[in-house]
């Protein structure tokens, strides 16, 4: 027996300590955390792999991401695990502090927020450009204290009492957000958006070099090094709650029971729901209930599109699902000098959309893509590597939403509540709250 590790994890005499519902980031982070403190985890996911959106794969030896997705080096939590994991600096590698935008007549570069960005592209009047900045400066110094207010103010409200005119928020200000917050109405809330402007204004995004899945694989890497276990293809069919009010595991799927003294469960909005209904219904009910997703085609180019390490967003792309947010040759940052292949990332978010195709997406972006630079060789060039629908990647961020969610605690005393969808939809919500739930099964381990 090791003696180093904590006594009185496990009242049930088998099983572990703790078991993880979800491997997305949420669920690896209050795993990884837990296991380093010796416990014995076991994650589970119902899916073929790992990481929700923070997955990739290679092609032709490029990392090729399923989907788009950065890390702003401002998030506190996801940068300390990146250390944590030992993605060093140098391994990250940083989008230019500019993005290119489609008015609808023509391209045109933009500076993004930071010291000393100043936009002159004509998209923003200067004076615009002033008051972004001043709101932008503001929220980096309150950083995360941003998220605690402006539950009842939407983005778009937040813009016009400060000032900024509707020509920078149609052609800046909304493409911008709504490829990030996978959301174009700009109903998400004040203090959400503000928490986003300042993360922005604190630090570059950034891409790892193998790709936004490099940091899914280094936390099951470093989960299964500390003794955790993990499965995929694992699907849970209920939370077992014994007669004594408490978790004593979950049913598979399949029939099969995992005995733990804990549960976390580290899933989307939707299947939380499915697994407190009957549990603690009135979590079920906190959680959010308006989905944020998106689709996603990658293409292999033979010979590169554009050389900067920036995205393309297209402002005046028409709603309905032939519309293309934001394209990204993500080998200009992972792989800059690179011989090719070229991978290049279309998204569009789909909310609203009654269904998604992810086959006719590819289709259509590449449609899109041809209407927008014709002087790129399309036909000879580009080939479908993957293509992604995401129906679940966030929830949408609407005006009291934040302030209603469930905390980690359940009335379950042993089951707790983890994912983004209890803290805020990003890639530090999820790493926020799956640290903050193994926090809270520490404590009932003690």
């Amino acid at each position: 027996m090791d003696e180093s590790r904590p006594t009185g994890q496990n009242d049930h005499g088998n099983g572990a300590d703790c078991v993880v519902v979800g491997a997305g980031m949420s669920g690896l982070a209050a795993g990884l955390t837990l296991a380093r403190d010796g416990y014995t985890v076991q994650v589970v996911d119902a899916g073929g792999s790992i990481g929700g959106r923070v997955r990739g794969g290679m092609y032709h030896g490029e990392p090729a991401d399923v989907g788009f997705q950065t890390v702003l080096r401002g998030y506190p939590n996801v940068s300390e695990l990146l250390t944590d994991l030992g993605i060093s600096s140098s391994e990250l590698h940083t989008f230019e502090r500019r993005m290119v935008i489609h008015d609808g007549a023509k391209w045109r570069r933009l500076k993004v927020l930071g010291p000393g960005s100043v936009m002159t592209s004509g998209l923003m009047g200067r004076g615009d450009v002033v008051r972004l900045m001043r709101l932008a400066g503001r929220a980096a110094i309150g950083g995360a204290r941003e998220l605690e207010g402006g539950h009842h103010q939407t983005a778009a409200e937040l813009f016009a009492a400060a000032g900024i005119g509707s020509t920078s928020v149609e052609m800046v200000l909304r493409p911008l957000l709504g490829s990030m917050m996978l959301d174009r109405t700009l109903e998400a809330d004040a203090g959400y958006t503000r928490f986003l402007l300042g993360m922005m204004a604190r630090g570059p995004a950034v891409l790892p070099v193998d790709g936004i899945g490099m940091i899914t694989d280094r936390a099951a890497t470093a989960l299964r090094r500390a003794g955790g276990m993990l499965w995929t293809g694992t699907a849970v069919a209920s939370i077992i709650v014994g007669a004594d009010g408490r978790a004593s595991g979950v049913q598979l799927v399949d029939g099969r029971t995992i005995r733990a003294a804990s549960v976390v469960l580290a899933v989307d909005a939707d299947t939380a729901k499915g697994l407190l209904g009957g549990v603690d219904d009135l979590a079920a009910a906190r959680l959010p209930s308006e989905r944020a997703g998106c689709v996603s085609a990658t293409f292999a180019l033979e010979r590169p599109l554009y050389d900067d390490a920036t995205i393309l967003l297209d402002a005046a792309a028409p709603e309905g699902t032939d519309r293309l947010d934001l394209v990204c040759q993500t080998t200009n940052v992972t792989r800059p000098g690179s011989p090719g292949p070229h991978i290049l990332v279309a998204q569009s978010a789909t909310a609203g959309w009654s269904s998604v195709d992810p086959g006719r997406y590819a289709d259509r972006a590449l449609e899109r893509l041809r209407s927008l630079i014709p002087s790129y060789e399309w036909s000879q060039s580009a080939r479908l590597v993957d293509a992604t629908d995401h129906p679940n990647a966030l929830y949408r961020v609407t005006p009291g939403v934040r302030e209603n969610l469930p905390g980690p605690r359940t009335m379950v005393r042993n089951l707790v509540l983890a994912g983004d969808a209890t803290t805020h939809p990003s890639l530090e919500g999820a790493v926020s709250a799956g640290i903050r739930a193994a926090g809270v099964v520490t404590d009932l381990m003690q």
